[in-house]
């Protein structure tokens, strides 16, 4: 992957005054290798102690690639896990930095808007599985809802809908862009939640992109394995636990020890969610109604998806992991006056006021910084696949993700 150091990062926020340092605001709370959650994919990630409400800067230049601010709220409990308000940045090193558990509401910028390094993000928050009001922030080199497309193709090609997804963890290879995509009719699964083998005509699942609903009683694996001894041409789990537009990445079960090259399925596999599945759901239902053919789906690989260099894949095919699955990379933030290679934030720490004050000293000379940034809910969202508990803005020894 591209050297993350040879360009520093901007601090995500600041906090310099002379009060704000006394507090502790601004604290790295947990730091890379930290022992409690930023492990395995999230090695590299950061946790800063932040009260809520505090401006959150992008650390470089880039283009908005996933906002969700639709989520009030946060604590310890399990089913708050993937339901954090957040903002990917897609930058043009093929890196992303990703911005967690920001405040209800406190998403100021939209997908596909492009900001400056320094420019008002969000506001923190403690959204989404987390024991107090905390920044997650890290670098990764995969964004989930940026792996896959899912276009449905209900009426005519000039009515054509693009729908958000991501590709599981143990997806089949998706076409690349100048391929033609896998395509097929839309078909539910019966039993919807393929909690057994599938009980549609032979002859409606070949070749179909087969729609599953997401269930806790049965595994993601699973489901899309059901579809592929069917004969279906692509499997998309739909979120239908949650009514709004929490999107997940489907990872292999942590049980499992087999390589990828093992279990990976040979058709693309995707998750939607919930309001693109009743997108689809009806569109199938108005052309049956019609005594039309059902609407068709197709799948292909995201323009802004970069499979990884022969090197970086082979050493994350000899972890356990996919193409599909992000990875936290070396990150280290400019430090005018400092260390040439940048500060690295260690658990403890408060970052040196030149660390924090560069970060907002990049926004300001763009002109870009807005007084009172607009909110804009996006309704798309992902979470880190292994999100854990968020610190207590007044203590530095906590679990947080």
């Amino acid at each position: 992957m591209a050297d993350a150091f040879a360009d520093s990062w901007r601090l995500p926020f600041n906090t310099s005054s002379r009060f704000g340092s006394l507090l502790g605001r601004g604290r790295c709370v947990q730091g890379n290798d930290g022992f409690e959650s930023h492990t395995q994919t999230l090695r590299y990630a950061y946790d800063f102690s932040l009260p809520t409400g505090t401006p959150v800067l992008a650390s470089r230049s880039g283009v908005v690639a996933a906002a969700c601010g639709v989520y009030r709220r946060g604590g310890l409990r399990l089913e708050l896990k993937g339901r954090a308000n957040h903002v990917v940045l897609r930058h043009g090193d093929r890196l992303y930095s990703r911005y967690y558990h920001l405040a209800p509401g406190g998403v100021a910028v939209a997908v596909g808007q492009a900001v400056a390094a320094g420019d008002v993000i969000g506001r923190s928050g403690n959204t989404g599985y987390s024991g107090g009001p905390h920044l997650h922030w890290d670098v990764v080199d995969v964004e989930p809802q940026e792996t896959a497309m899912l276009t449905l193709h209900a009426d005519s090609p000039a009515t054509a809908r693009e729908l958000g997804c991501a590709a599981a963890g143990f997806s089949g290879v998706l076409p690349p862009c100048e391929a033609p995509a896998v395509e097929g009719p839309a078909v539910w699964a019966d039993p919807p939640t393929a909690s057994a083998d599938l009980r549609n005509p032979a002859a409606e699942l070949e070749g179909a992109v087969v729609l599953i609903e997401r269930c806790a009683e049965v595994d993601f694996l699973d489901k899309a394995r059901r579809a592929a001894a069917a004969g279906a041409a692509a499997a998309v789990v739909v979120n239908t636990q949650a009514a709004g537009p929490e999107l997940l990445t489907m990872s292999v079960p942590k049980v499992l020890t087999m390589r990828p090259e093992e279990y990976r399925l040979p058709l693309p596999c995707l998750m939607v969610t919930h309001l693109s599945g009743t997108e689809v759901r009806g569109a199938i239902e108005s052309r049956r109604a019609a005594g039309a053919l059902p609407p068709r789906l197709a799948v292909g690989r995201s323009p802004h998806f970069r499979p990884r260099r022969p090197e970086e894949a082979e050493a994350a095919l000899g972890r356990g992991l996919s193409e599909f699955v992000p990875l936290t990379q070396p990150a280290r933030f400019l430090w005018p006056g400092g260390r040439a290679d940048g500060y690295q934030p260690r658990a403890g720490e408060v970052p040196p006021p030149a660390v924090q004050r560069a970060g907002r000293a990049a926004g300001r000379a763009s002109g870009r910084v807005p007084a009172s940034p607009a909110v804009i809910t996006v309704l798309s969202a992902s979470a880190p696949r292994d999100q854990g508990r968020g610190p207590w803005a007044w203590t530095p020894r906590v679990k947080g993700n």
